[in-house]
């Protein structure tokens, strides 16, 4: 069992979480979830040794742990994977090594790579291969499923499933957690919420949660409305009291009148300080249900994109033929292993780069928008108002009002983007592709750049949007949850289109 007690952390004079306790037992699987920046990452790496708290105390029995990051780190720019690998692990024997390359479908020749030289994917698949090897007690995951092709996400998946080791997991893949773990440690604020379950489980806690809050909001603003209206009243009744003339005869009468005032001011500040004395209910965080409506008729003429034997590469890497037709409104996900030519086939339907064979045609009336590579690079120091503005100098009237549309308050507007969560900055996105007229969203891989709240941003707007989708993914909550017309598999030679389930049913672990 690892316990953690009443661990705090600060950067500088900024508080990342105060006085935090929790118990990872024996053969337990927890997920660890909470918005980007909110310190999930230095969390796990205090529980790892790797940084330390400010105060608390962590109790690790001596048995093995191992930590993988987001970042592999080879111990020089040389060191092969085999070094690594043998470095990191008590492997004397390669059979075992060859197994974990063979189903993590890397080819043998790999071993002697340069760690240094090695994609994303194939840095957290080496990653895994020594913590599988190493089998420890306990396993700390940060990001496991990042840059992971499908078959080897469900390998690991399985993996997490039937071991025996303790889990702690970072992960903004909603069916991998949904499928591993059975208890979910929600940071926010700098707090922890603990909730047993799976992690469905504690979204469906976490709404109910959300709208007994909201009632119990509500209720309360109606009360204070309720008390302040009598408060007023009382208030304009002690002051006719108190101004109450009369005539000389009225002597009595003017004095019943003020007496009566200075009973109605003082109830009006007794109630007053009943309003005051109240247990404040927070405003309820706004939820979003986008509606991103595209003007068709804007848009008659060539807004198809098509394909035909077309190639796609660059220097000592070629993929194709490809042929597909993506007509106006459509929503299609290419899927395939690490290293096919997806983002490449992506960069070049949007033009970043130029086809090496074949013909791609994009129709005139299509103006795309790349919503994880624009979400990357917000400007932080900006405002809300300010980014619209630089990027689409509408009047601003205009702005304002598409911001409102969007769920942003006057005060959110005049925020720096740098203070907004994840879900706002892709509410703030979406506002900016409708002033510019998008109607062909752009998503590469969006699981690995956006958090879980961003994402359920993203899955409500795409439901909704009237234009067309084209999506690079292996996050099967995403692609089950958007009504994708047309899922195609991409291979270097070419595409298949494929019935979803079937696939998945597909793969063989054995």
């Amino acid at each position: 069992m690892i316990q953690i007690k009443n661990i705090s952390k600060e950067y500088g004079n900024k508080e990342v979480f105060s006085d935090i306790s929790f118990t990872i037992d024996k053969r337990e699987k927890i997920a660890l979830v909470g918005r980007n920046g909110s310190g999930k990452t230095t969390l796990m790496k205090i529980i790892a040794g790797i940084e330390e708290q400010d105060s608390g105390v962590i109790s690790i029995p001596k048995n093995k742990i191992s930590y993988l990051s987001q970042i592999i780190e080879p111990k020089n720019n040389n060191q092969t994977v085999l070094e690594y690998i043998k470095e990191n692990t008590d492997i004397n024997e390669d059979d075992e090594i060859f197994k974990l390359i063979k189903i993590f479908k890397l080819k043998d020749v790999i071993l002697d790579f340069p760690v240094s030289k090695l994609s994303g994917g194939q840095k957290t698949k080496v990653s895994l291969i020594t913590i599988v090897l190493n089998n420890p007690d306990f396993i700390l995951m940060d990001e496991p499923t990042n840059n992971l092709d499908l078959d080897s996400l469900i390998w690991l998946e399985n993996f997490v499933k039937n071991s025996n080791s303790s889990f702690l997991i970072i992960s903004h893949d909603r069916k991998f957690l949904d499928n591993t773990v059975s208890k979910v440690i929600e940071l926010k604020d700098g707090k922890i919420n603990i909730e047993k379950g799976s992690y469905s489980d504690y979204l469906k806690r976490s709404e109910e949660k959300l709208n007994r809050h909201k009632l119990d909001y509500e209720s309360q603003q109606e009360k204070i409305d309720e008390l302040q209206k009598t408060a007023d009243q009382k208030k304009i009744n002690a002051s006719k009291g108190a101004n109450y003339k009369g005539t000389d005869n009225d002597k009595m009468l003017r004095n019943f009148k003020r007496e009566q005032a200075k009973g109605s001011a003082k109830e009006a500040k007794r109630i007053e300080k009943r309003i005051e004395k109240m247990d404040m209910i927070d405003e309820p965080e706004k939820q979003s249900n986008l509606k991103i409506k595209i003007d068709s008729k804007d848009y008659n003429g060539n807004n198809s994109i098509v394909a035909r034997d077309l190639f796609v590469g660059y220097e000592n890497f070629k993929a194709g033929p490809f042929n597909f037709d993506i007509k106006f409104g459509d929503k299609v996900c290419f899927m395939g292993d690490n290293g096919v030519g997806k983002t490449t086939l992506l960069k070049t339907i949007i033009n970043e780069i130029e086809p090496i064979g074949g013909n791609i045609n994009i129709g005139s009336k299509i103006k795309f928008g790349n919503l994880t590579q624009e979400h990357d690079n917000l400007p932080n120091d900006k405002n809300l108002f300010e980014f619209i503005k630089e990027k689409t100098d509408k009047e601003d009237s205009l702005i304002f009002n598409t911001l409102k549309k969007f769920n942003f308050s006057e005060d959110q507007i005049k925020k720096k983007i740098e203070n907004l969560s994840p879900g706002e900055k892709t509410r703030l996105l979406l506002a900016l592709f409708t002033e510019q007229l998008v109607n062909t969203l752009i998503l590469d891989e969006p699981s690995n750049h956006l958090d879980l709240e961003a994402l359920s941003a993203i899955e409500k707007s795409i439901k909704n949007y009237d234009g067309t989708v084209v999506i690079v993914s292996h996050d099967r909550y995403l692609i089950e949850n958007i009504d994708l017309e047309s899922i195609y598999e991409v291979s270097e030679n070419g595409l298949n289109r494929i019935d979803y389930q079937e696939y998945l049913s597909g793969f063989d672990f054995e």
